[in-house]
């Protein structure tokens, strides 16, 4: 289960566009209010944040319990049977644990050292998996149950991203401080094991000392695993993808059918470093889909100065049989699959509006809804929960139609935990 970063909540800025009420299209049945069950949320704090169960219709508390932290959670994940969630403590080295029925702390296991937790995997009630982002990175087993550390591994370099399989976690990875050859490690809590993608650029490096003159490259490839757990592709700016088999890491790589052009310009590669005044090179993110296919998007940067352009990379399905590509749209640079659907969201940075289109898992299209200034990322039980003015203002849209069917307006900050994938 791939969760609503809560430390992203500043990405969500002041005020919201669109209609005041709800509305139907004419002849149509007019849609039906959300369910008012309880929803996992979270509200933050100047000291942190508080969890809670929430009304899924007002975002309110539905009682006065909670438990409150010193830290905004990177990752979460809930055991198999659903009682007790695991919070990743930001970059302090430890995870927390939720008993959600009583809500209240079961106490923290601490992994150690320093890095972000960049995913929680809870595979089964006595084994919880970790992906910790930093330079190296590193992946931990843990067991929850008595609170202990099974082990912990470093990666010999940066997690880029991930994703859950039945009994383990899938990550790429890129050479620590440099762009070079990316890896694919799959870890199922015991021993880790990685493939040398040679022709798959990955990775960030900085140009330049003095602040001045500081410019840094990226290539940032996406990542997608197979349903199944049987495949990972990873699929880099261009026309060249690497097909990953997880149980012999054997790798085989195809030449889409589509001209470059349409999957992004082939630009220098480039990362950002945090202090880097300009960077470039492309970012890609990729997601496999129920239908059998992998929806890709991303942006292309490009310094200027002391600008940077992103043009994006659109919106376009891969074909892992045939390894043709199907255009969907020019403007997206992001795409997920949640709730059933597919999402793929394009910002106007002038304006600072966001566009969610909603497509089929075969790429057909539902509808598309732009807001100024409002987070569109969130999704749980068929519902888009669109936030404004810093997660104080919420608009429930359903994911069939389009509709608006609620409005939400908490007394503090509040952010969805459980966000459906």
């Amino acid at each position: 289960m791939r969760t609503f970063l809560v430390a992203a909540a500043a990405l969500a800025l002041a005020g919201c566009g669109g209609d005041d009420g709800t509305r139907s299209p004419r002849g149509a049945p007019a849609p039906s209010p959300p369910r008012a069950e309880a929803v996992l949320a979270v509200s933050t704090e100047t000291a942190g944040s508080r969890l809670f169960w929430a009304n899924g219709r007002t975002l309110e508390p539905v009682d006065g319990r909670s438990v409150s932290f010193s830290y905004y959670h990177s990752a979460v994940d809930r055991a198999p049977n659903g009682g007790i969630l695991a919070l990743g403590a930001d970059d302090r080295g430890y995870v927390q644990l939720v008993d959600l029925g009583r809500m209240e702390s079961l106490g923290t296991i601490d992994v150690g050292g320093y890095g972000f937790f960049e995913r929680l995997h809870w595979v089964a009630p006595d084994r919880l998996l970790a992906s910790i982002s930093g330079e190296p990175s590193r992946v931990a087993a843990l067991d929850p149950t008595t609170r202990r550390v099974f082990s912990v591994q470093e990666l010999e370099g940066t997690v880029l991203s991930s994703s859950p399989v039945e009994d383990g976690l899938v990550l790429l990875v890129a050479p620590s401080g440099r762009i070079g050859p990316a890896r694919v490690v799959a870890f199922d809590g015991g021993g880790v094991r990685s493939t040398v993608l040679r022709e798959i650029r990955a990775g960030w490096e900085q140009e330049g000392e003095a602040d001045e003159d500081s410019r840094a490259r990226q290539s940032v490839p996406g990542l997608a695993v197979e349903p199944s757990g049987e495949r990972a592709l990873v699929v880099a700016a261009g026309d060249r993808v690497a097909e990953v088999d997880l149980e012999t890491l054997a790798v085989r790589y195809h030449d889409l059918a589509e001209p470059v052009s349409l999957l992004g310009r082939l630009r220098d590669w480039l990362e950002p470093a945090a202090h880097a005044k300009a960077i470039s090179g492309p970012e890609r993110n990729a997601v496999w889909l129920p239908s059998g296919l992998v929806a890709v998007s991303g942006s292309d940067y490009a310094a200027n100065g002391d600008e940077v352009d992103v043009t994006p990379a659109g919106l376009a399905l891969i074909d892992p049989v045939a390894w043709s590509v199907r255009r969907l749209d020019d403007e997206p640079s992001w795409a997920a699959f949640r709730g059933g659907v597919l999402l793929a969201s394009a910002w106007d940075e002038t304006s600072g509006e966001q566009t969610v289109t909603v497509f089929e898992a075969d790429g057909n299209h539902r509808f598309s809804l732009s807001r100024e200034s409002t987070d569109l990322s969130q999704v749980h039980g068929g519902y888009l929960y669109a936030a404004s003015q810093d997660g104080t203002r919420y608009e429930l849209v359903d994911l069939r139609t389009g509709d608006t069917v609620g409005r939400a307006t908490p007394e503090r900050s509040t952010w969805l935990v459980d966000v459906d994938d």
